[in-house]
């Protein structure tokens, strides 16, 4: 009896028009119904459903953030850290979803540590969040290294606040870097 009243309230859905494309998914698995047979691709057995397409406010690729910096051994000097500063953030709020660096250092350059940092400013100041970036070698030819970093991470950015990456080394390095996100 209940399986005859599944099938009565299916056929009232379905005549009504009520299914949503959600609905409508879960009633072809449930049911093992609207298999496909007969139908063309990219067309619907519920000719008269109403679906209403809504937006993902967060999909990344509606408001992109993307921003590219290099600095040469000119300016990331050796003894210094080497600071790489992006532009300050005028949405309301970014998410940093990646970083690609690359760098240029001499052989048996020491790496003390490198980060995506929310903002300028002392390590005490509790605003401030640093992601500590994995790096590998990705070549030493006997005088130069090549440091790469290509990490996914997770970090907001407020308004005002200004992205940067930092790369604390013993030597003057020459570093290419790009950031990647959304607002």
């Amino acid at each position: 009896m209940r399986g005859v009243v599944r099938v009565l309230v299916l056929c009232a859905a379905l005549s009504s028009g009520v299914l949503t494309a959600a609905a409508e998914s879960q009633v072809q698995s449930r049911f093992g119904i609207f298999s496909g047979a007969g139908t063309v691709p990219g067309t619907s057995l519920l000719e008269g459903s109403s679906t209403n397409a809504t937006a993902n406010a967060q999909d990344p690729t509606r408001h992109p953030y993307q921003h590219r910096i290099f600095l040469d051994q000119s300016t990331c000097k050796a003894g210094a850290q080497c600071v790489l500063f992006f532009p300050s953030i005028d949405a309301g709020r970014m998410l940093i979803r990646h970083v690609s660096c690359w760098a240029n250092v001499t052989s048996g350059t020491v790496v003390q540590a490198i980060y995506l940092s929310n903002m300028i400013g002392q390590s005490k100041d509790r605003a401030m969040q640093r992601n500590y970036l994995p790096f590998s070698v990705g070549g030493d030819d006997g005088s130069n290294a090549y440091l790469v970093v290509n990490a996914d991470t997770y970090l907001l950015v407020e308004q005002g606040r200004q992205p940067t990456m930092t790369f604390y080394l013993t030597a003057a390095a020459a570093v290419d870097c790009t950031i990647s996100g959304y607002y």
